[in-house]
């Protein structure tokens, strides 16, 4: 049997009357990859409101040493810092519509590597 892999983002379509708006989760995060591949397939799929969770110790200290590269491609999301006791870890990508939605839970960062060499996304 043939494993086929295929890109999480990419089943989000093209249809930009489907979902308006998404929640996606992360433990830790990676501004240029966000930007430039996932804000890409959001926006290709018409989704104009988005929110991003992450665990707020986490991006305190991705902030702590900017890249430079922060909120330099798209400005269009809002990322908020969660709280948690212990560590915010779930991976969720939540897209809601005026008909339909669409949820993938994994194990996936939203990093390069969380995208791209994780199996178990």
């Amino acid at each position: 049997m043939e494993l086929v892999k295929e890109n999480i983002l990419d089943l989000l379509g093209s249809d930009s009357r489907r979902y308006q708006s998404a929640i996606l989760s992360s433990f830790s995060f990676d501004f240029s990859f966000f930007e430039s591949r996932v804000m890409r397939s959001l926006k290709g799929a018409g989704i104009r409101n988005i929110l991003v969770l992450v665990d707020e110790l986490s991006l305190n200290e991705l902030l702590e040493n900017p890249s430079g590269m922060e909120f330099r491609r798209n400005i269009g999301y809002g990322i908020y810092p969660i709280h948690a006791p212990g560590a915010f870890h779930p991976k969720i990508i939540l897209c809601s519509g005026p008909k339909e939605g669409f949820l993938a839970i994994g194990s996936g960062n939203l990093t390069a590597a969380g995208h791209g060499s994780n199996d178990e996304l």
